[in-house]
């Protein structure tokens, strides 16, 4: 307990932010379980160097570096779990008191939902060729959901130029419709029941004894629920509350990233939003059928325990040179997509032609738009087949320079110490304020129970029917792609598996 007190020593919530800042609440009612993800964005507004992520990590990481802190109550129970725990629901790693569930401010006093009419389907379609162009003969992994918050968040600190061209990149009409799908998104991601949780949290880390425009930071605290701390930039106190909050928020799945996290003495606003989410396929597999074999990787054959299913009752998706199968969470409207390339044909092919990115944002089953009176189509070609199911289990990671594909989408401004605008912040320093770097890590695990994922992006500011008899074998045994679409078929996690060992 002492140590958790300790660690608060000096971060304190500016009386002025905290009357607006929102706090970790209730769980919402009538709520269904996403699935699969754990996402973590780290955004750090700073006026010389910035938050900076540590380039070798420690192969253990202390327990006390992982322990989450409840810095919103300043108060740690002491019978808190650790992050490790691997249990479903409140038990999944969370403490009590410092869990990301459903802010009350975040849902309408009437019990209605905001729908989200944004275009986070069309930004993964141009980011991910971007991106994807990156991977070689590597894993990849990337949030569409985690990169769009933060660049959200980001555009709230432009203005002008810099950030129009964020707000094109997301597809929305202007900053106003921009918040109004910034805040359906965390309406529909803020998810809770006893199969598991999905939740976000919002963080603002303030520098002791800097002056911020009150509009901005309410802003952030109003449409992306962000809590606000203030304490002095660069000390190990402050630097250890940042990695245990976010070791909170996400239950410990990044333990290891945020050990490296730290701000540099001339920081002046930290932004940090989380996304964390985990769960269990509605029909597991049997650990008593797992095989070893042989996965085809681009390097050259490696082995891998392969989870296999014999003949289940499914939907087969067939694409001009691929198939596809999902695999269900134990909510019916979350899944994860296994997409596998036609032999002579690759990863790359699929995602240079656009293939892929029509299929997982595609609607994929057929639908009925009461308004209309009319059927909606779902994906053409897919049958209902008994299918034999061969996939290995993986752990994936990557990280990607998410500098220059920005760029290549048009966001170019804030990179530019000459036409970067992030006047909004309000902050007085030697120099121009702009982005000097823009990081994105992610890491999707699958077992026979579920599957779990965490990435983080850190953008530092510097200043200065009745089955057939057909049946069909996928048996994912070379390079595959996968896809983690929630509510409304949007898209959290989209990876290739190019060696499922890592």
């Amino acid at each position: 307990m002492n140590r958790y007190k300790k660690a608060n020593e000096g971060i304190h919530v500016p009386e002025e932010v905290k009357k607006r800042a929102a706090r970790p609440g209730g769980t919402r009612s009538n709520i269904r379980w996403m699935g699969a993800a754990a996402a973590v964005l780290v955004l750090a507004v700073i006026g010389g160097a910035a938050l900076r992520l540590g380039v070798g990590m420690p192969d253990d990481i202390p327990d006390e570096s992982a322990e989450p802190m409840a810095l919103i109550n300043n108060d740690v129970p002491e019978d808190i779990e650790g992050p490790g725990n691997t249990g479903r629901g409140r038990s999944a790693g969370l403490p009590p008191d410092a869990q990301p569930f459903v802010l009350a401010e975040a849902f309408p006093a009437d019990g209605s939902e905001a729908k989200f009419d944004g275009d986070l389907n069309g930004f993964l379609s141009r980011s991910a060729v971007q991106l994807f162009s990156q991977a070689g003969e590597d894993n990849l992994v990337y949030s569409p959901l985690n990169i769009y918050m933060a660049l959200a968040m980001l555009a709230e600190s432009a203005d002008g130029e810099s950030r129009q061209q964020i707000v094109d990149l997301l597809g929305a009409d202007s900053m106003e419709a921009l918040r109004e799908d910034a805040a359906a998104l965390w309406q529909t991601y803020y998810l809770e029941d006893e199969l598991g949780i999905s939740a976000m949290a919002g963080s603002l880390w303030l520098r002791d004894g800097v002056s911020y425009n009150q509009e901005t930071l309410d802003t952030l605290a109003e449409v992306y629920h962000a809590s606000a701390f203030s304490g002095k930039m660069g000390t190990e106190e402050y630097n250890q509350a940042l990695r245990s909050w976010i070791n909170a928020m996400t239950g410990g799945e990044l333990a290891r990233q945020a050990e490296g996290l730290s701000f540099d003495p001339d920081t002046v606003l930290g932004l940090v939003s989380t996304l964390y989410f985990k769960g269990s396929w509605s029909d597991p597999f049997d650990p008593g059928q797992n095989t070893q074999g042989v996965f085809h990787a681009p390097s050259g054959d490696v082995e891998a325990e392969y989870m296999n299913r014999e003949e289940v009752h499914g939907t087969y998706f067939r694409g001009e040179h691929f198939g596809a199968v999902p695999l269900g969470f134990q909510v019916w409207e979350y899944s994860m997509w296994l997409i596998l390339p036609d032999d002579g044909y690759t990863v790359d092919d699929l995602m240079a032609s656009g293939e892929a990115m029509e299929f997982i944002t595609a609607r994929k089953y057929e639908g009925y738009n009461v308004q209309a009176e009319e059927a909606i189509p779902g994906w053409p070609d897919q049958e209902y087949l008994r299918i034999n199911l061969s996939l290995p289990k993986f752990d994936v990671s990557s990280d990607l320079d998410l500098s220059g594909a920005l760029k290549a989408l048009g966001v170019t401004d804030v990179f530019d110490r000459d036409a970067s605008d992030f006047t909004p912040l309000g902050v007085e320093t030697d120099g121009p304020v702009y982005l000097s770097q823009a990081q994105h890590a992610a890491r999707v695990t699958i077992d026979e129970e579920g599957c779990t994922a965490a990435s983080y992006v850190d953008l530092m500011l510097v200043g200065d029917a009745l089955p057939p008899d057909e049946v069909v074998d996928f048996t994912l045994d070379r390079p595959f792609l996968f896809a983690i679409t929630g509510e409304g078929n949007l898209p959290l996690f989209v990876g290739v598996v190019k060696q499922p060992n890592g």
